[in-house]
């Protein structure tokens, strides 16, 4: 039933859970069930690494447009997917795939550096 998991993580506890075309009512594939906990201490690693992804400007940008071309290259699989587990039109899921990579290259563009808002502080 399974496809393609996503890589263990420490504090797995390899529990999955069916995911569902709402269209059908069909099982079609797994994913991964995580505690509350494991949750936190992902969004904490996250939240670390970004203070590395803001510090590499070069690097962000490297990567964005490196995530672009992978979902632009993943594109006919991911929007037939989107269509499955969210009962989607296709062309809407095709829709979704191109601008993901769309603003993947736009944010890729943007300048990090500090920015005045309207009341002239940086943000």
């Amino acid at each position: 039933m399974a496809t393609g998991r996503s890589p263990r993580t420490p504090g797995d506890r390899g529990g999955h859970f069916t995911v569902v075309d709402p269209s059908t009512g069909e099982a079609f594939d797994e994913a991964p069930d995580r505690r509350p906990e494991e949750l936190d201490a992902a969004v904490d690693r996250a939240h670390a690494a970004w203070h590395d992804w803001r510090a590499d400007p070069v690097a962000r940008k490297a990567a964005l447009l490196a995530a672009a071309d992978a979902v632009d290259a993943a594109a006919a699989a991911l929007a037939p997917l989107l269509t499955r587990e969210q009962g989607k039109p296709l062309t809407e899921s095709h829709a979704e795939v191109a601008r993901t990579a769309a603003r993947l290259r736009y944010f890729a563009q943007l300048d990090p550096g500090t920015q005045p808002i309207a009341d002239g502080r940086p943000v």
